[in-house]
């Protein structure tokens, strides 16, 4: 039964995820809204992840002894971004913009809206539907094979259109 809560508890613990730090251009993004709203203006967001595991330095004798099989590649960032800690001051300026930034788009959705629901009141053209029959008239019965059968038919007596023709 230990052995059971134990490996339990280990698998627990091994599928959690990493912590994550969004940074949104050269600080630390304050929260998820300033996140989203820094995506949509320039369509990309650096994560950075938190490790408790920080080698500073590779032992590369152990590594070459351990695998030789292995191929290990140590690759230093060259240009490292140095991320600012904002102050208490900064992060509340910087909540205070992204709540006006929501504000405005909330108001540009709803007059969107407001349009689309005009734009939705156009009257509807009476004369085609004139030109339209009712299939079910043609037939003797009104079912979905025998419709999917004459259009079938319909269509192979109709030629090409010829496409080459310039109007």
């Amino acid at each position: 039964m230990r052995f059971v809560l134990i490996t339990f508890f280990i698998l627990l613990f091994s599928c959690t995820k990493p912590q994550t730090i969004l940074i949104c251009g050269d600080h630390k993004c304050v929260n998820k809204a300033e996140a989203e709203q820094y995506f949509e203006e320039n369509l990309s967001l650096e994560v950075q992840i938190i490790t408790k595991d920080k080698q500073a330095s590779f032992n590369l004798v152990d590594l070459n002894l351990a695998n030789e099989e292995r191929n290990i590649k140590v690759i230093k960032n060259k240009n490292k971004k140095i991320v600012k800690k904002l102050s208490k001051e900064e992060i509340k300026e910087k909540k205070i913009e992204v709540k006006k930034k929501q504000k405005k788009l909330e108001q540009n959705s709803q007059i969107a809206k407001k349009e689309v629901n005009t734009k939705k009141k156009i009257e509807i053209d009476t004369t085609s539907s004139n030109n339209s029959t009712d299939i079910c008239l043609k037939l003797e019965k009104c079912d979905i094979d025998s419709i999917a059968k004459y259009l079938i038919k319909e269509s192979n007596e109709k030629d090409y259109p010829n496409i080459s023709l310039r109007e």
